[in-house]
């Protein structure tokens, strides 16, 4: 009995002297941005809209589902509005209606905003480098990372702002700062196991 506690202690002792060593951070660090996940992505998000001019901001649940060049925002409250985004346009259905198209316009510019968000989310930040100047990684606390998008076409610049990624070993956040004031903040559910 003596040795287990022995042990124990001898256990204890050397977590402490790794703890003020800082030892236990480094084994416990998040990986790298580049390291996310590339496969199909099934995330529940809230999401905070604050528009200038407008008291309180906008509040929205729902799911985000991407597969290859396909990405489904599936806004679930306050209203149910599900947005498909793929290579061959944008459709929305509202309350489980059908899909209607949502915007004219060339394939390859809704084929664009697909693999834009799909490549935020996986983490494929080399597909991303045509749009966006992109700031990485960045420690934001806790071990935790943080990429910034700046888009490289000034109006793309002023539609967007500037997209602020942070996570750990998946997309946790992402936050978007408009030039007019407009901010948008979406919190992702972690992914089931």
């Amino acid at each position: 009995m003596k040795n287990v506690i022995g042990g124990l202690r001898a256990v204890g002792i050397l977590s402490a002297s790794l703890l003020g060593l800082g030892l236990t951070s480094a084994v416990f660090a998040c990986p790298s941005p580049e390291a996310l996940k590339r496969g199909a992505l099934d995330r529940s998000f809230a999401q905070e809209k604050t528009i200038s001019g407008v008291d309180r901001p906008l509040r929205s649940t729902g799911r985000l589902e991407a597969r290859n060049d396909e990405v489904v925002w599936h806004m679930l409250t306050p209203f149910d509005v599900k947005t498909t985004i793929a290579p061959d346009g944008i459709t929305q259905s509202i309350d489980g209606g059908p899909a209607n198209k949502v915007a004219a316009g060339s394939n390859e510019l809704s084929s664009m905003i697909a693999r834009t968000m799909a490549s935020m989310m996986r983490g494929d930040w080399d597909g991303l480098k045509s749009i966006f100047a992109i700031s990485m990684p960045v420690q934001a606390g806790e071990g935790d990372w943080s990429v910034v998008l700046k888009p490289l076409d000034d109006q793309l610049g002023q539609l967007l702002g500037t997209i602020t990624v942070r996570g750990c070993e998946e997309v946790s956040t992402v936050d978007i700062a408009r030039p007019d004031g407009d901010r948008e903040h979406i919190q992702f559910e972690a992914a089931a196991p």
